[in-house]
């Protein structure tokens, strides 16, 4: 399945925390299925094939926010879980023992 990353920029000049708050309210209405800040960014995640219902709609909310700078990226299909696993890491307990997941290799 497809997805689309909504970026919201939070600009400084504004309560960043009070608008992300009010921005991810806003959108949960729609079948957003996770949020995220990340270095002054609000990223909202939806199905492509849901945001083709509802584009319109949360455009104009964005507008009624103030927000006229938002972005659609689309996100190419992946097997998150296989992304997630390849980038755990181990962790080693003062040297005494190594911490792992069952698919990690072993040391």
């Amino acid at each position: 399945m497809n997805y689309v990353e909504l970026n919201i920029p939070l600009h400084a000049t504004e309560n960043v925390e009070e608008k992300n708050d009010i921005l991810v309210a806003l959108l949960s209405d729609y079948p957003f299925e996770s949020f995220m800040t990340e270095n002054g960014v609000l990223k909202a995640y939806i199905p492509q094939d849901k945001l083709v219902d509802c584009m319109g709609e949360v455009d104009s909310v964005l507008h009624d926010v103030g927000v006229l700078d938002a972005t659609y990226i689309e996100i190419e299909s992946k097997d998150w879980n296989a992304v997630w696993e390849a980038e755990f890491k181990s962790v080693d307990v003062d040297g005494i023992c190594t911490i792992r997941a069952p698919f990690s290799p072993a040391p």
